[in-house]
């Protein structure tokens, strides 16, 4: 599923910096969100980016998505002295072996030691997480649930898994549903309901108890 694409198209630090320079001093911005969901998969990138931001002396905050495995100490440290406010990181699952169906190529240790670092040095974060997804059982969305607390997450969101087609799980979907369609009114329809034994009213049972405990 490529929400934007399938290559990669880079701009210049410098010319990153003019536009946050504009924004900032001609249009009085005061934040902005990089739409780059792997904001930090060029390190070199971003490094440069943070060092020519100082230089400039910027005072403009910006927010950020990326992955847990794309983020070390150094990394935060940086985005921190940068300005960077907060980052968003999908983490979909607190399961190995739910994060390898996913193909995520990320493992529960990393994303505790991502969350730990964060924490640490307090920059702001919110992690994804979904539910009702295949082979996901109940019990398995309460587990992940007392991890979050174990490891002392501050912000997540649970959100109801939907297949997007051109996937491994839209294909395992349209086995379950042979005439679903690739609108989004007809895959909203199988939210949370794909290969699972989950029932809706444990998902809105479980929503609300992860509501009442945060």
């Amino acid at each position: 599923y490529s929400f934007f694409g399938k290559q990669q198209k880079k701009r210049t630090v410098e010319s990153v910096i003019l536009e946050l320079e504009i924004l900032e001093k001609q249009y009085n911005v005061k934040e902005f969100f990089f739409l780059d969901s792997t904001f930090t998969l060029d390190r070199k990138w971003v490094l440069e980016f943070c060092e020519k931001y100082k230089e400039k002396g910027l005072s403009i905050a910006w927010e950020i998505e990326t992955r847990v495995d794309c983020l070390d100490e150094e990394l935060i440290y940086r985005l921190i002295d940068g300005n960077c406010k907060k980052i968003y990181l999908g983490i979909e699952a607190l399961n190995d072996q739910m994060l390898q169906f996913l193909s995520k190529r990320i493992s529960v240790k990393q994303i505790v030691r991502v969350v730990e670092l964060l924490n640490d040095l307090s920059l702001e974060y919110e992690l994804f997480l979904m539910a009702g997804l295949p082979y996901q059982t109940i019990d398995d969305l309460y587990n992940e649930y007392r991890l979050l607390h174990k490891m002392k997450a501050k912000n997540y969101q649970f959100i109801t898994y939907m297949p997007r087609p051109n996937t491994k799980l839209y294909n395992l979907a349209c086995i379950e549903y042979p005439y679903l369609d690739e609108d989004f009114r007809y895959l909203s329809c199988v939210r949370g309901r794909v290969q699972n034994q989950i029932r809706s009213s444990e998902l809105l049972r479980f929503f609300e108890y992860v509501k009442k405990g945060r």
